[in-house]
């Protein structure tokens, strides 16, 4: 029971040793939104292999259930033909953040809890940025600065699970006790899945059933990109 604990006492570690001689540490809260549009990839970590076994699962069903119905091509009753346009994970996102800037000096490091909502999809993880620079002194009245680092997410999506990865780099300006951050990701990758749906289609779906198989973007979602964020903040 004390693992997870431990785990987030290591991460602060990480985070504020490096600047543990007169640093300092602040707790801020962010808010702001992203758009995920990751291209389904066999590359995808978690669920690569899966979102290829989906759509083999599901064109064969397909295929069998039109058969076995009479169901031509163009009928509206048909099962229609999926491609990996339809399992890559597109959502757009709110994103709450509170966070542990820590600062020495012109020398900067952030933890981060941020929590994703929206488009039926949840993700909570942890990023962890130990490289940081200010471009102006802690009291100045506007400090830009820069961070880079990386995170992980687990994704709750309806009835499929996951999880996602990132690198990320922050710039962003510092307003007194308001910050205004641009995020880049240069790669982001994972997905959620709901194994029991997806071995249920590939081992026991009878296409001489009344019901068409399910689509494979309701067993699967997954890829690999890049995207961008914009957050607004302030210490508390």
């Amino acid at each position: 029971m004390a693992v997870r604990p431990r785990i987030a006492a290591l991460l602060v570690a990480l985070v504020v040793s490096p600047l543990a001689a007169h640093a300092d540490v602040e707790l801020t809260l962010r808010a702001g939104g992203t758009t995920l549009d990751l291209p389904a990839s066999s590359e995808t970590p978690f669920v690569g292999s899966r979102l290829d076994d989906a759509l083999a699962a599901y064109n064969g069903a397909a295929l069998a259930f039109n058969a076995m119905h009479g169901y031509g091509a163009g009928s509206p009753q048909a099962a229609p033909m999926a491609s990996a346009d339809d399992v890559g994970l597109r959502a757009r996102l709110l994103v709450l953040t509170p966070s542990l800037d820590v600062s020495a000096g012109p020398l900067r490091a952030r933890l981060d809890v941020p929590v994703g909502l929206g488009d039926g999809l949840r993700t909570v993880g942890v990023a962890v940025y130990p490289i940081g620079l200010a471009f102006a002194r802690e009291r100045a009245a506007v400090v830009p600065f820069v961070l880079a680092g990386g995170g992980v997410s687990v994704v709750d999506d309806g009835d499929r699970g996951g999880a996602l990865f990132e690198l990320r780099v922050v710039g962003g300006v510092r307003f007194g006790r308001v910050w205004f951050e641009l995020g880049v990701r240069p790669y982001l990758a994972g997905g959620a899945i709901d194994r029991a749906r997806l071995d249920r289609l590939m081992e026991t779906y009878d296409p001489r059933g009344p019901a068409a198989p399910p689509p494979p973007e309701e067993v699967v979602r997954g890829g690999v990109g890049r995207a961008i964020d914009v957050a607004l903040g302030v210490s508390l």
